[in-house]
């Protein structure tokens, strides 16, 4: 509403001061509107913000259960190779160890024989008996091997 519609009255200082109130109560309702519209702007920047988050903060947790998901089978996936891996060497060291028992054997059979060789050498000489000189060509019975090379039935290892 205008205060001098017809302008009669524009050096009245009643009029100057009801015409310069109109016009801070312009510039203050354009102010108020522009402030209005400016926090509308920032209330829905932070709402896209907030959405924006929400998304990432969702996206992120998609991906970390992803990841967790991904660790459990590469756990599983570590944990039987090496399992497969202790298995054959597992495996490879009780071939071994045969192997040497097997070896440790024949050289104590081996050393037994000839110790047991020398020592019916030694008995032969000292008693003088024919009998334990065998020749080259002669067989000897089963009867008369000694029993400690063949495996008793009574005993089991």
């Amino acid at each position: 509403m205008k205060v001098d519609p017809l302008g009669v009255r524009p050096h009245d200082p009643l009029t100057k001061w009801k015409r310069e109130a109109e016009e801070q109560a312009e510039v203050a309702e354009r102010v108020r509107r522009v402030e209005e519209s400016e926090r509308r702007r920032r209330e829905e920047r932070q709402a896209q913000q907030q959405d924006t988050v929400a998304e990432l903060r969702t996206e992120l947790t998609k991906e970390v259960a992803d990841l967790r998901d991904e660790v459990k089978v590469s756990r599983e996936c570590i944990l039987d190779v090496t399992c497969e891996a202790l298995e054959k060497l597992a495996n490879k060291i009780f071939d071994d160890v045969d192997r040497k028992i097997r070896d440790t054997e024949d050289k104590l059979y081996s050393l037994v024989e000839q110790r047991f060789g020398r020592l019916e050498g030694q008995i032969a000489g000292a008693l003088g008996e024919r009998r334990f000189k065998r020749f080259a060509n002669e067989t000897i019975a089963d009867d008369e091997l000694p029993n400690w090379r063949k495996p008793d039935k009574t005993t089991t290892h």
